[in-house]
């Protein structure tokens, strides 16, 4: 059966993409800046979770979606995904770091031995 769909879906099906890809976009800077934070952490000898850090960032999008009119429990599950995300993240490049660097080259160069501040 072919339903015919009226013009103004395919064109807000469009919209919806591309707010999409710039959500995805969002996470790949997100994710840059987490692995950015593991380094840091890692040559500061810091541990990787931080459930303080954790909560305040629940707490500000829940409040944020309260502002904006959006279900706070959305914005909790959207954020206990970023949060499961970065804790990965950051626990693979914990991993990678045989012993903590030392100052001097901690920021020049990954363990796998690329540039740190070029994806900052």
């Amino acid at each position: 059966m072919n339903v015919r769909k009226p013009p103004a879906l395919a064109l807000l099906r469009v919209a919806v993409d591309l707010v999409d890809d710039g959500l995805t976009a969002l996470l790949a800077a997100r994710r840059g800046l987490v692995d950015a934070i593991a380094t840091v952490r890692a040559c500061a000898g810091l541990p990787t979770l931080d459930p303080a850090r954790e909560q305040g960032v629940q707490r500000r999008a829940q409040a944020l979606a309260r502002r904006l009119g959006l279900p706070a429990m959305t914005a909790r599950h959207l954020i206990d995904l970023l949060i499961t995300d970065a804790r990965r993240q950051q626990a693979a490049c914990s991993a990678a770091w045989p012993t903590k660097p030392s100052s001097t080259t901690a920021f020049a160069q990954s363990p796998a031995g690329t540039d740190r501040r070029a994806r900052v």
